[in-house]
């Protein structure tokens, strides 16, 4: 093949990323490629050093890396109650000494890490949480959140560049920022999100061949976020251990992060619960070799996953799903139109087959939930951008001379449909379900700014208890209860007083999901006894034991109503997507209220009238 008489033209493109285009095999022929063959076939592609950029490509990336990010911090609810009560609230007893307790951080079954909040926490260092509100702590560790996942996704973002091209790292990027997948996940307190952090981090080391790195950083992230997402990391292993055969360097980059990782999380949680603890471990035996597991807590059919990520990624992840087949099928037909030309198969072989393995082991498991697939994430989206940049191959090389039509736009097609289903949604999520977060924020700001002082005071949540932010939405004086309701199963409980609520083992949790009817603190008979404030929610059906409190005008008076997406009698179609329009239309809307009791008073000055209310 004859060496290019020039060198490679660089263009300069709008998106962040530099792109190169190929080297032309002759003056007649077009034989760009989308994303490199290999560093042995520099003849015929380019590959894309980043470090040889100037910086202000990497910054604009991260700018628009970043900007997704912060409409996730500001925009995104609380999409999962595992979120709140099992982290934020731990969360606000390291810094508050208060909040719900569950099961799992009981030093009787001790599944999760005290270390794993502690590392969350120590954000409150730059902070003085004595003195700030609380919702200023939520929404700045979000910000760190945020902004160490656009950190994270940038540096894989520029290996994906390393290793195939410009173009597959635009792509990439913008399904990356466009997908409703992304906004729910990049700032959620979960380790699922976690993984998905360290899943960029470690997948652009593998990209980079610095395998020692990538060991180390898959390691951390089954060791310290969840053990689950080792299973991403089975290509990488095979990699070393028979495509690089360092068997001795592999076992030794295992043991040693294995060794040092788990004397950090143990003395921790040690520390923390009074008694040795692996929270990985205990993950792991109670998930997959006890006899009650997570089958307890729901089960859904493969559907579920596959219309979750519909909803999340558009269409465009179908590409995705069979960017295997696809690169084949590509590479085999570019081998059949251009001369010389040497198939990349190795390519999708190492990088794609992560995501495969993640869908064997999670698919077929009974128990699924969203947050499950957060780890997947960059590898989806990294095959997606793979599936399309191979069909633009294929484009250029056998259908671009006739149609004349630039291969990029089947790259901007892809995206623009993302774009779409990912606003869509966005806005639907938004519109539908901002409701709860927003009856806090009010009932925070009534307290904050109606009062000089405000004494011990009491909210209870009923049937919306799963919708219950975190304590970090309340008056630094108020706490939040559980009353009795429908819902027949354990419910998180309060920690106990600062420190004792660490080590000692509460007798009122087990591991089976079953009811606790200790755990109330009021009925719907007797909440006006004990209760300041109340939030319900109203979708037009009451029960003895969830009665619409706002009609017993004795007892409760309205201070806030706002309205909630009732999906039980929406549309499928409009509860997941906003069509301007036409999703008023096709949605139904329940009434989510804060409630204030008018026969029981709490204690505080007013500032309108400089009067203490008792």
């Amino acid at each position: 093949m004859p060496v290019p008489k020039q060198p490679c033209p660089v263009r300069q493109r709008k998106f962040g990323v530099v792109d190169k285009i190929a080297p032309q095999e002759s003056d007649d022929e077009d034989d760009r490629k989308p994303f490199p063959s290999g560093p042995n076939n520099a003849q015929t592609s380019t590959i894309d050093d980043p470090n040889a950029a100037s910086g202000d490509q990497g910054k604009s990336t991260f700018k628009i890396l970043l900007t997704a990010s912060l409409f996730s911090v500001f925009l995104n609810g609380i999409n999962d109650c595992d979120e709140t009560f099992n982290y934020w609230e731990p969360l606000y007893y390291l810094i508050k000494g208060g909040g719900f307790q569950t099961w799992e951080y009981s030093p009787e079954y001790g599944l999760r890490s005290w270390f794993y909040i502690l590392c969350h926490g120590l954000w409150s260092l730059f902070l003085p949480t004595s003195i700030i509100p609380p919702p200023m702590f939520f929404f700045f560790l979000r910000l760190i959140l945020g902004v160490v996942c656009a950190c994270c996704q940038l540096w894989l973002c520029e290996s994906i560049q390393v290793v195939f091209g410009g173009n597959v790292a635009n792509i990439w990027l913008w399904l990356t920022c466009l997908s409703a997948g992304n906004f729910i996940s990049a700032t959620a307190f979960l380790p699922s999100s976690t993984c998905m952090y360290l899943t960029c981090l470690w997948m652009g080391f593998w990209l980079r061949s610095k395998y020692n790195w990538a060991v180390y950083v898959g390691a951390f992230s089954a060791l310290f976020s969840w053990p689950f997402s080792v299973a991403l990391g089975i290509p990488l292993a095979i990699d070393c251990l028979l495509k690089k055969k360092k068997l001795t360097t592999f076992v030794y980059y295992c043991i040693e992060s294995f060794i040092i990782i788990n004397l950090v999380i143990v003395a921790f949680d040690w520390w923390f619960y009074g008694t040795p603890k692996l929270a990985w471990l205990n993950i792991l035996t109670y998930n997959v070799f006890s006899s009650k597991g997570p089958d307890l807590y729901g089960t859904e059919p493969i559907s579920y996953y596959l219309k979750n990520l519909t909803i999340n990624f558009g269409p465009a992840w179908i590409l995705g799903l069979f960017s295997l087949p696809i690169l084949v099928l590509s590479e085999w037909t570019i081998s059949k139109f251009v001369k010389h030309y040497q198939p990349v198969y190795d390519l999708g072989l190492w990088f794609l087959s992560p995501l495969y393995c993640w869908i064997l082991v999670f698919f077929f498991q009974a128990h699924k939930e969203e947050r499950f697939l957060f780890p997947m994430y960059p590898c989806l989206t990294l095959a997606t951008a793979v599936a399309i940049g191979s069909i633009q191959k294929v484009y250029a090389a056998v259908l671009f001379k006739k149609l004349k039509i630039p291969f990029i736009a089947i790259g901007y097609a892809a995206l623009i449909v993302t774009g779409i289903f990912g606003f869509s949604r966005l806005c639907a999520l938004v519109a539908g379900y901002s409701a709860s977060s927003d009856i806090y924020r009010s009932l925070f700001s009534k307290l904050q700014n109606g009062y000089h002082w405000v004494g011990p005071t009491t909210l209870c949540v009923g049937k919306a208890w799963h919708q219950f932010p975190t304590h970090f939405f309340l008056h630094e004086n108020m706490t939040a209860e559980i009353i009795q309701s429908e819902f027949a199963a354990q419910l998180p409980a309060k920690f106990d007083k600062w420190p004792k609520g660490l080590t000692d083992i509460p007798d009122h949790f087990n591991d089976a999901n079953k009811e606790e009817p200790g755990r109330y603190f009021a009925n719907p008979t007797n909440a006006h006894k004990n209760c300041h404030y109340l939030i319900d929610t109203d979708y037009g059906v009451e029960s003895e034991l969830e009665p619409l409190y706002h009609l017993t005008v004795e007892h409760w008076e309205t201070l806030s109503e706002l309205e909630i997406l009732d999906a039980s009698k929406s549309h499928w179609f409009y509860r997941a997507f906003y069509v301007p329009f036409l999703w008023e239309e096709n949605v139904h809307f329940g009434k989510y209220r804060l409630l204030k009791n008018k026969v029981l008073s709490h204690e505080g000055e007013r500032k309108q009238d400089e009067t203490t209310e008792q």
